[in-house]
């Protein structure tokens, strides 16, 4: 074993805060029900005991999702389309064709 043993614990730490912190970060703060957001201490206590909150949504920002995803979808289908059309049996069809 190498002299950097001794700093296995700390990198296990590290990845765990690491990993708590991302999954607060990309997560859409919970608010309480009286649309209050929660306090960050209690919102780390609750993943750590492992009952997350669920994520709130204001209703403001749903039609906003609701964009993104249509966006999202519109981009895939484009690019699929290009895949199918670039293919070499849809060339050949189109070259037989004559167009």
């Amino acid at each position: 074993m190498g002299g950097n043993d001794s700093l296995l614990p700390l990198a296990i730490l590290l990845l765990g805060v690491a990993a708590v912190a991302g999954f607060i970060a990309f997560r859409p703060w919970p608010a309480t029900p009286s649309s209050t957001p929660i306090k960050a201490g209690s919102y780390v206590i609750e993943i750590l005991q492992g009952h997350p909150p669920a994520a709130s949504t204001p209703p403001d920002r749903k039609q906003q999702i609701s964009e993104i995803e249509n966006g999202l979808t519109a981009v895939l289908l484009i690019w699929a389309v290009s895949k199918v059309a670039s293919s070499g049996p849809v060339q050949a069809i189109l070259g037989a064709t004559g167009k």
